[in-house]
């Protein structure tokens, strides 16, 4: 959701800022000067805009209102309970998630984490790049469960984020350098392989 509105923001800048060059290359009899004024005015409100929403980032109620719009996306598509703490956007390279909670279609829990940080690195989400440094996960649970016929309580989430083929050529790369868990455990129940005695 970050990156597809970062994607469109991005896309809507250069689009604007190009038909600005463009207009400007065309007609030479104007002046140098007011096309540099005006190239200078762009720039400059493309920097306060997004200064304005780094510092808008860091208000308390903003996050809630990004944890209340994460949440409702998530149980939407995933059609099961998903709660969330807190999201905190720390300037330029962090992101830590609060109390994450998803249940399975059981209604039995799938994966909790009581703190989630996410460093990454800020500038290459212009170039269609999640590149995470690093991911530490504390207090994490995740509970995976097979039934008889091969099917697991995570198909479901597998399923909802599957894409379409499409002919869309746009390629985001993604990286994670350095993964960690701490206090963290996974229970794996395969009804499958169990035996009658």
């Amino acid at each position: 959701l970050f990156l597809s509105i970062f994607n469109c923001l991005l896309m809507c800048i250069s689009l604007w800022f190009h038909k600005i060059i463009t207009y400007f290359c065309v007609i030479k009899s104007k002046g140098i000067k007011k096309t540099l004024k005006i190239v200078g005015f762009s720039i400059a409100g493309i920097i306060l805009f997004f200064g304005i929403l780094l510092i808008l980032f860091q208000n308390s109620k903003i996050q809630g209102y990004i944890a209340q719009a994460v949440v409702k996306e998530l149980s939407g598509k995933l059609h099961t309970k998903v709660t969330l703490g807190k999201v905190e956007y720390k300037l330029f390279n962090t992101m830590a998630i609060s109390d994450l909670y998803v249940e399975d279609l059981h209604r039995d829990t799938l994966l909790f984490v009581h703190e989630a940080d996410a460093h990454f690195d800020f500038w290459k989400f212009f170039n269609g790049k999640v590149h995470f440094t690093a991911i530490d996960l504390d207090q994490l649970y995740g509970n995976l469960i097979v039934d008889k016929r091969g099917h697991s309580n995570l198909d479901f989430v597998i399923k909802a984020f599957q894409k379409p083929p499409t002919n869309d050529t746009t390629v985001i790369e993604y990286q994670i350098k350095h993964f960690r868990l701490k206090n963290s455990r996974f229970n794996i129940t395969n009804f499958q392989q169990m035996r009658i005695l």
